[in-house]
């Protein structure tokens, strides 16, 4: 029987961390890479979305939503693990609900409802 000291524990709490990164540095390389410009829309322009989440439960899965919408190109993405919602601006020229809802759902995370609004939410 193996019996774990400090640098066995260590190393395998190395292996979980770097495989639970998934090297998004929170630039826009691979927006640009993928041909999509996260620059250039007008405040004005960008509508907020709401959606809602049932089956986001953990921080990583917080990150793989927030990653796959910011390489889509929505900003001020707002992930609120507890009720499960999720709100970020987009720019309509470019996206419609029925693509966000897509984005979210091709990480694995069915969406219950989702919606549009014109107001700001808090």
């Amino acid at each position: 029987m193996k019996v774990w000291n400090r640098w066995t524990f260590v190393g395998v709490l190395l292996v979980v961390a770097l495989a639970a990164c998934d090297g998004r540095d929170g630039d826009s390389a691979e927006a640009a890479a993928a041909g999509i410009d996260t620059v250039g829309t007008s405040a004005e322009a960008l509508r907020t979305v709401k959606l809602i989440v049932p089956s986001m439960s953990c921080p990583l899965c917080s990150r793989s939503i927030r990653g796959r919408l910011e390489e889509a190109g929505l900003q001020d993405i707002s992930i609120d693990l507890d009720t499960k919602i999720v709100t970020a601006r987009f720019d309509p020229d470019r996206l419609d609900l029925d693509e966000i809802i897509a984005l979210v759902e091709g990480q694995g995370f069915p969406v219950a409802e989702a919606e549009v609004v014109d107001r700001e939410l808090p």
